[in-house]
């Protein structure tokens, strides 16, 4: 089977690995795959696996990449195309349109659409549940990363339960744990005594309630340090804020890394302040590395993730106290990483599992497509 996968970028977030990584269990199941992107963006550790023949559009939007993504389906005729992420989604499902090809779309949601679309104040969230109405109701099947996910979905489409189907992105690896096993140094501050946080610094990520609730551990834990990995839009203010609350010094920036998994394997806390997720990659991550993690039980993943882990606490939404609370508790357990490699609980994280599913289930589309009404 010949795939186009269609997705806006390989920038620094979870979906874009994720894709990546379902792009390489593709071809390790002897599919032909080729990848395009919107954008002409490339995060250092986001490189397609020499297998996919992978090109841009080099266009600012997918919108304007409509086109081009429908000229290329004509010439590639591939069997199948599958989107991932809103715009990509809908691009996908017009560019095939206008190929003339009859192929069949597989669209995959990586977000939780209400909550976003709720807890956003951008213009394009007043629109978001009717774009993803739309696209649901003419993909010919959807992919949703979580089960919270699939819910939020049927809530916009009702009558989709047969058509939605929840699959776990491909996280896990044996890449991962040899990333994890590389020595860091240089920091200058104790990990076993950092709280680590991974994510675009951006408003979802509530990066700000992480900060305000770390300057409440300071008399418990005067020596701890706050190190968030990744960059975005709100660096000035946070740099701001920091200095603000006075724990500038312990506060640590460094922006974009390409292994944040050395960093997982030695902190003394995972921490996770999401106002809203879709199914968070670092979660899995940070779990099957064994770190202790707090994290908001913000809609939706970390409940779905962590609910019965004994080494996890949730906290609520936006709670600067809660989420100190549960730092500081964290912190004074001793730390007793483990590897949680073979940890049943992550296998359907899996490159192979994962893959298996994926594979299955396009083999499934296509075959109900060319069989036809």
């Amino acid at each position: 089977m010949r795939v186009t996968i269609f997705l806006p970028s390989l920038s620094t977030g979870g979906a874009e690995i994720a894709t990546l990584r379902i792009a390489t269990a593709l071809v390790d199941r002897g599919h032909d795959v080729d990848l395009r992107t919107v954008r002409d963006e490339q995060a250092a550790n986001r490189r397609p696996d020499e297998r996919v023949l992978s090109a841009t559009f080099a266009k600012r939007h997918a919108r304007s990449a409509i086109f081009d993504l429908a000229r290329d389906l004509r010439a590639r005729r591939p069997d199948l195309l599958l989107t991932a992420m809103d715009q990509a989604n809908v691009a996908g499902l017009v560019a095939a349109r206008l190929s003339g090809t009859r192929m069949p779309v597989v669209v995959a949601f990586h977000t939780e659409v209400i909550s976003a679309s709720q807890r956003s104040k951008t213009l394009y969230a007043r629109v978001r549940p009717s774009v993803a109405r739309w696209t649901i109701n003419r993909a010919d099947h959807v992919i949703a990363v979580g089960d919270g996910v699939r819910a939020g979905l049927l809530q916009l489409v009702p009558t989709g339960s047969k058509k939605i189907t929840t699959i776990y992105s491909p996280i896990i690896a044996d890449e991962l744990f040899e990333l994890a096993a590389e020595p860091v140094s240089g920091l200058g501050f104790d990990l076993a005594e950092t709280v680590l946080a991974v994510g675009r610094l951006a408003p979802v990520k509530g990066f700000d309630v992480l900060l305000r609730a770390f300057a409440r551990t300071e008399r418990r834990h005067p020596h701890a340090h706050l190190l968030i990995l990744g960059e975005g839009p709100l660096r000035g203010e946070l740099e701001q804020l920091a200095r603000q609350l006075g724990i500038a010094e312990r506060v640590h920036l460094p922006g974009f890394v390409t292994n944040p998994y050395q960093f997982m394997q030695r902190c003394g806390v995972f921490a996770l302040s999401s106002r809203w997720e879709g199914l968070p990659t670092v979660l899995v991550e940070a779990g099957v590395l064994g770190c202790t993690i707090v994290a908001t039980d913000c809609p939706t993943g970390p409940r779905e993730l962590l609910g019965g882990s004994a080494r996890a606490t949730l906290v609520p939404v936006d709670d600067p106290g809660a989420l100190a609370a549960g730092l500081s508790g964290a912190l004074d357990q001793p730390r007793q990483h483990r590897d949680g490699k073979e940890d049943g609980d992550w296998v359907e994280h899996t490159l192979i599992e994962s893959g298996r599913r994926y594979d299955q289930l396009l083999r499934e589309v296509l075959a109900r497509h060319t069989a036809g009404p």
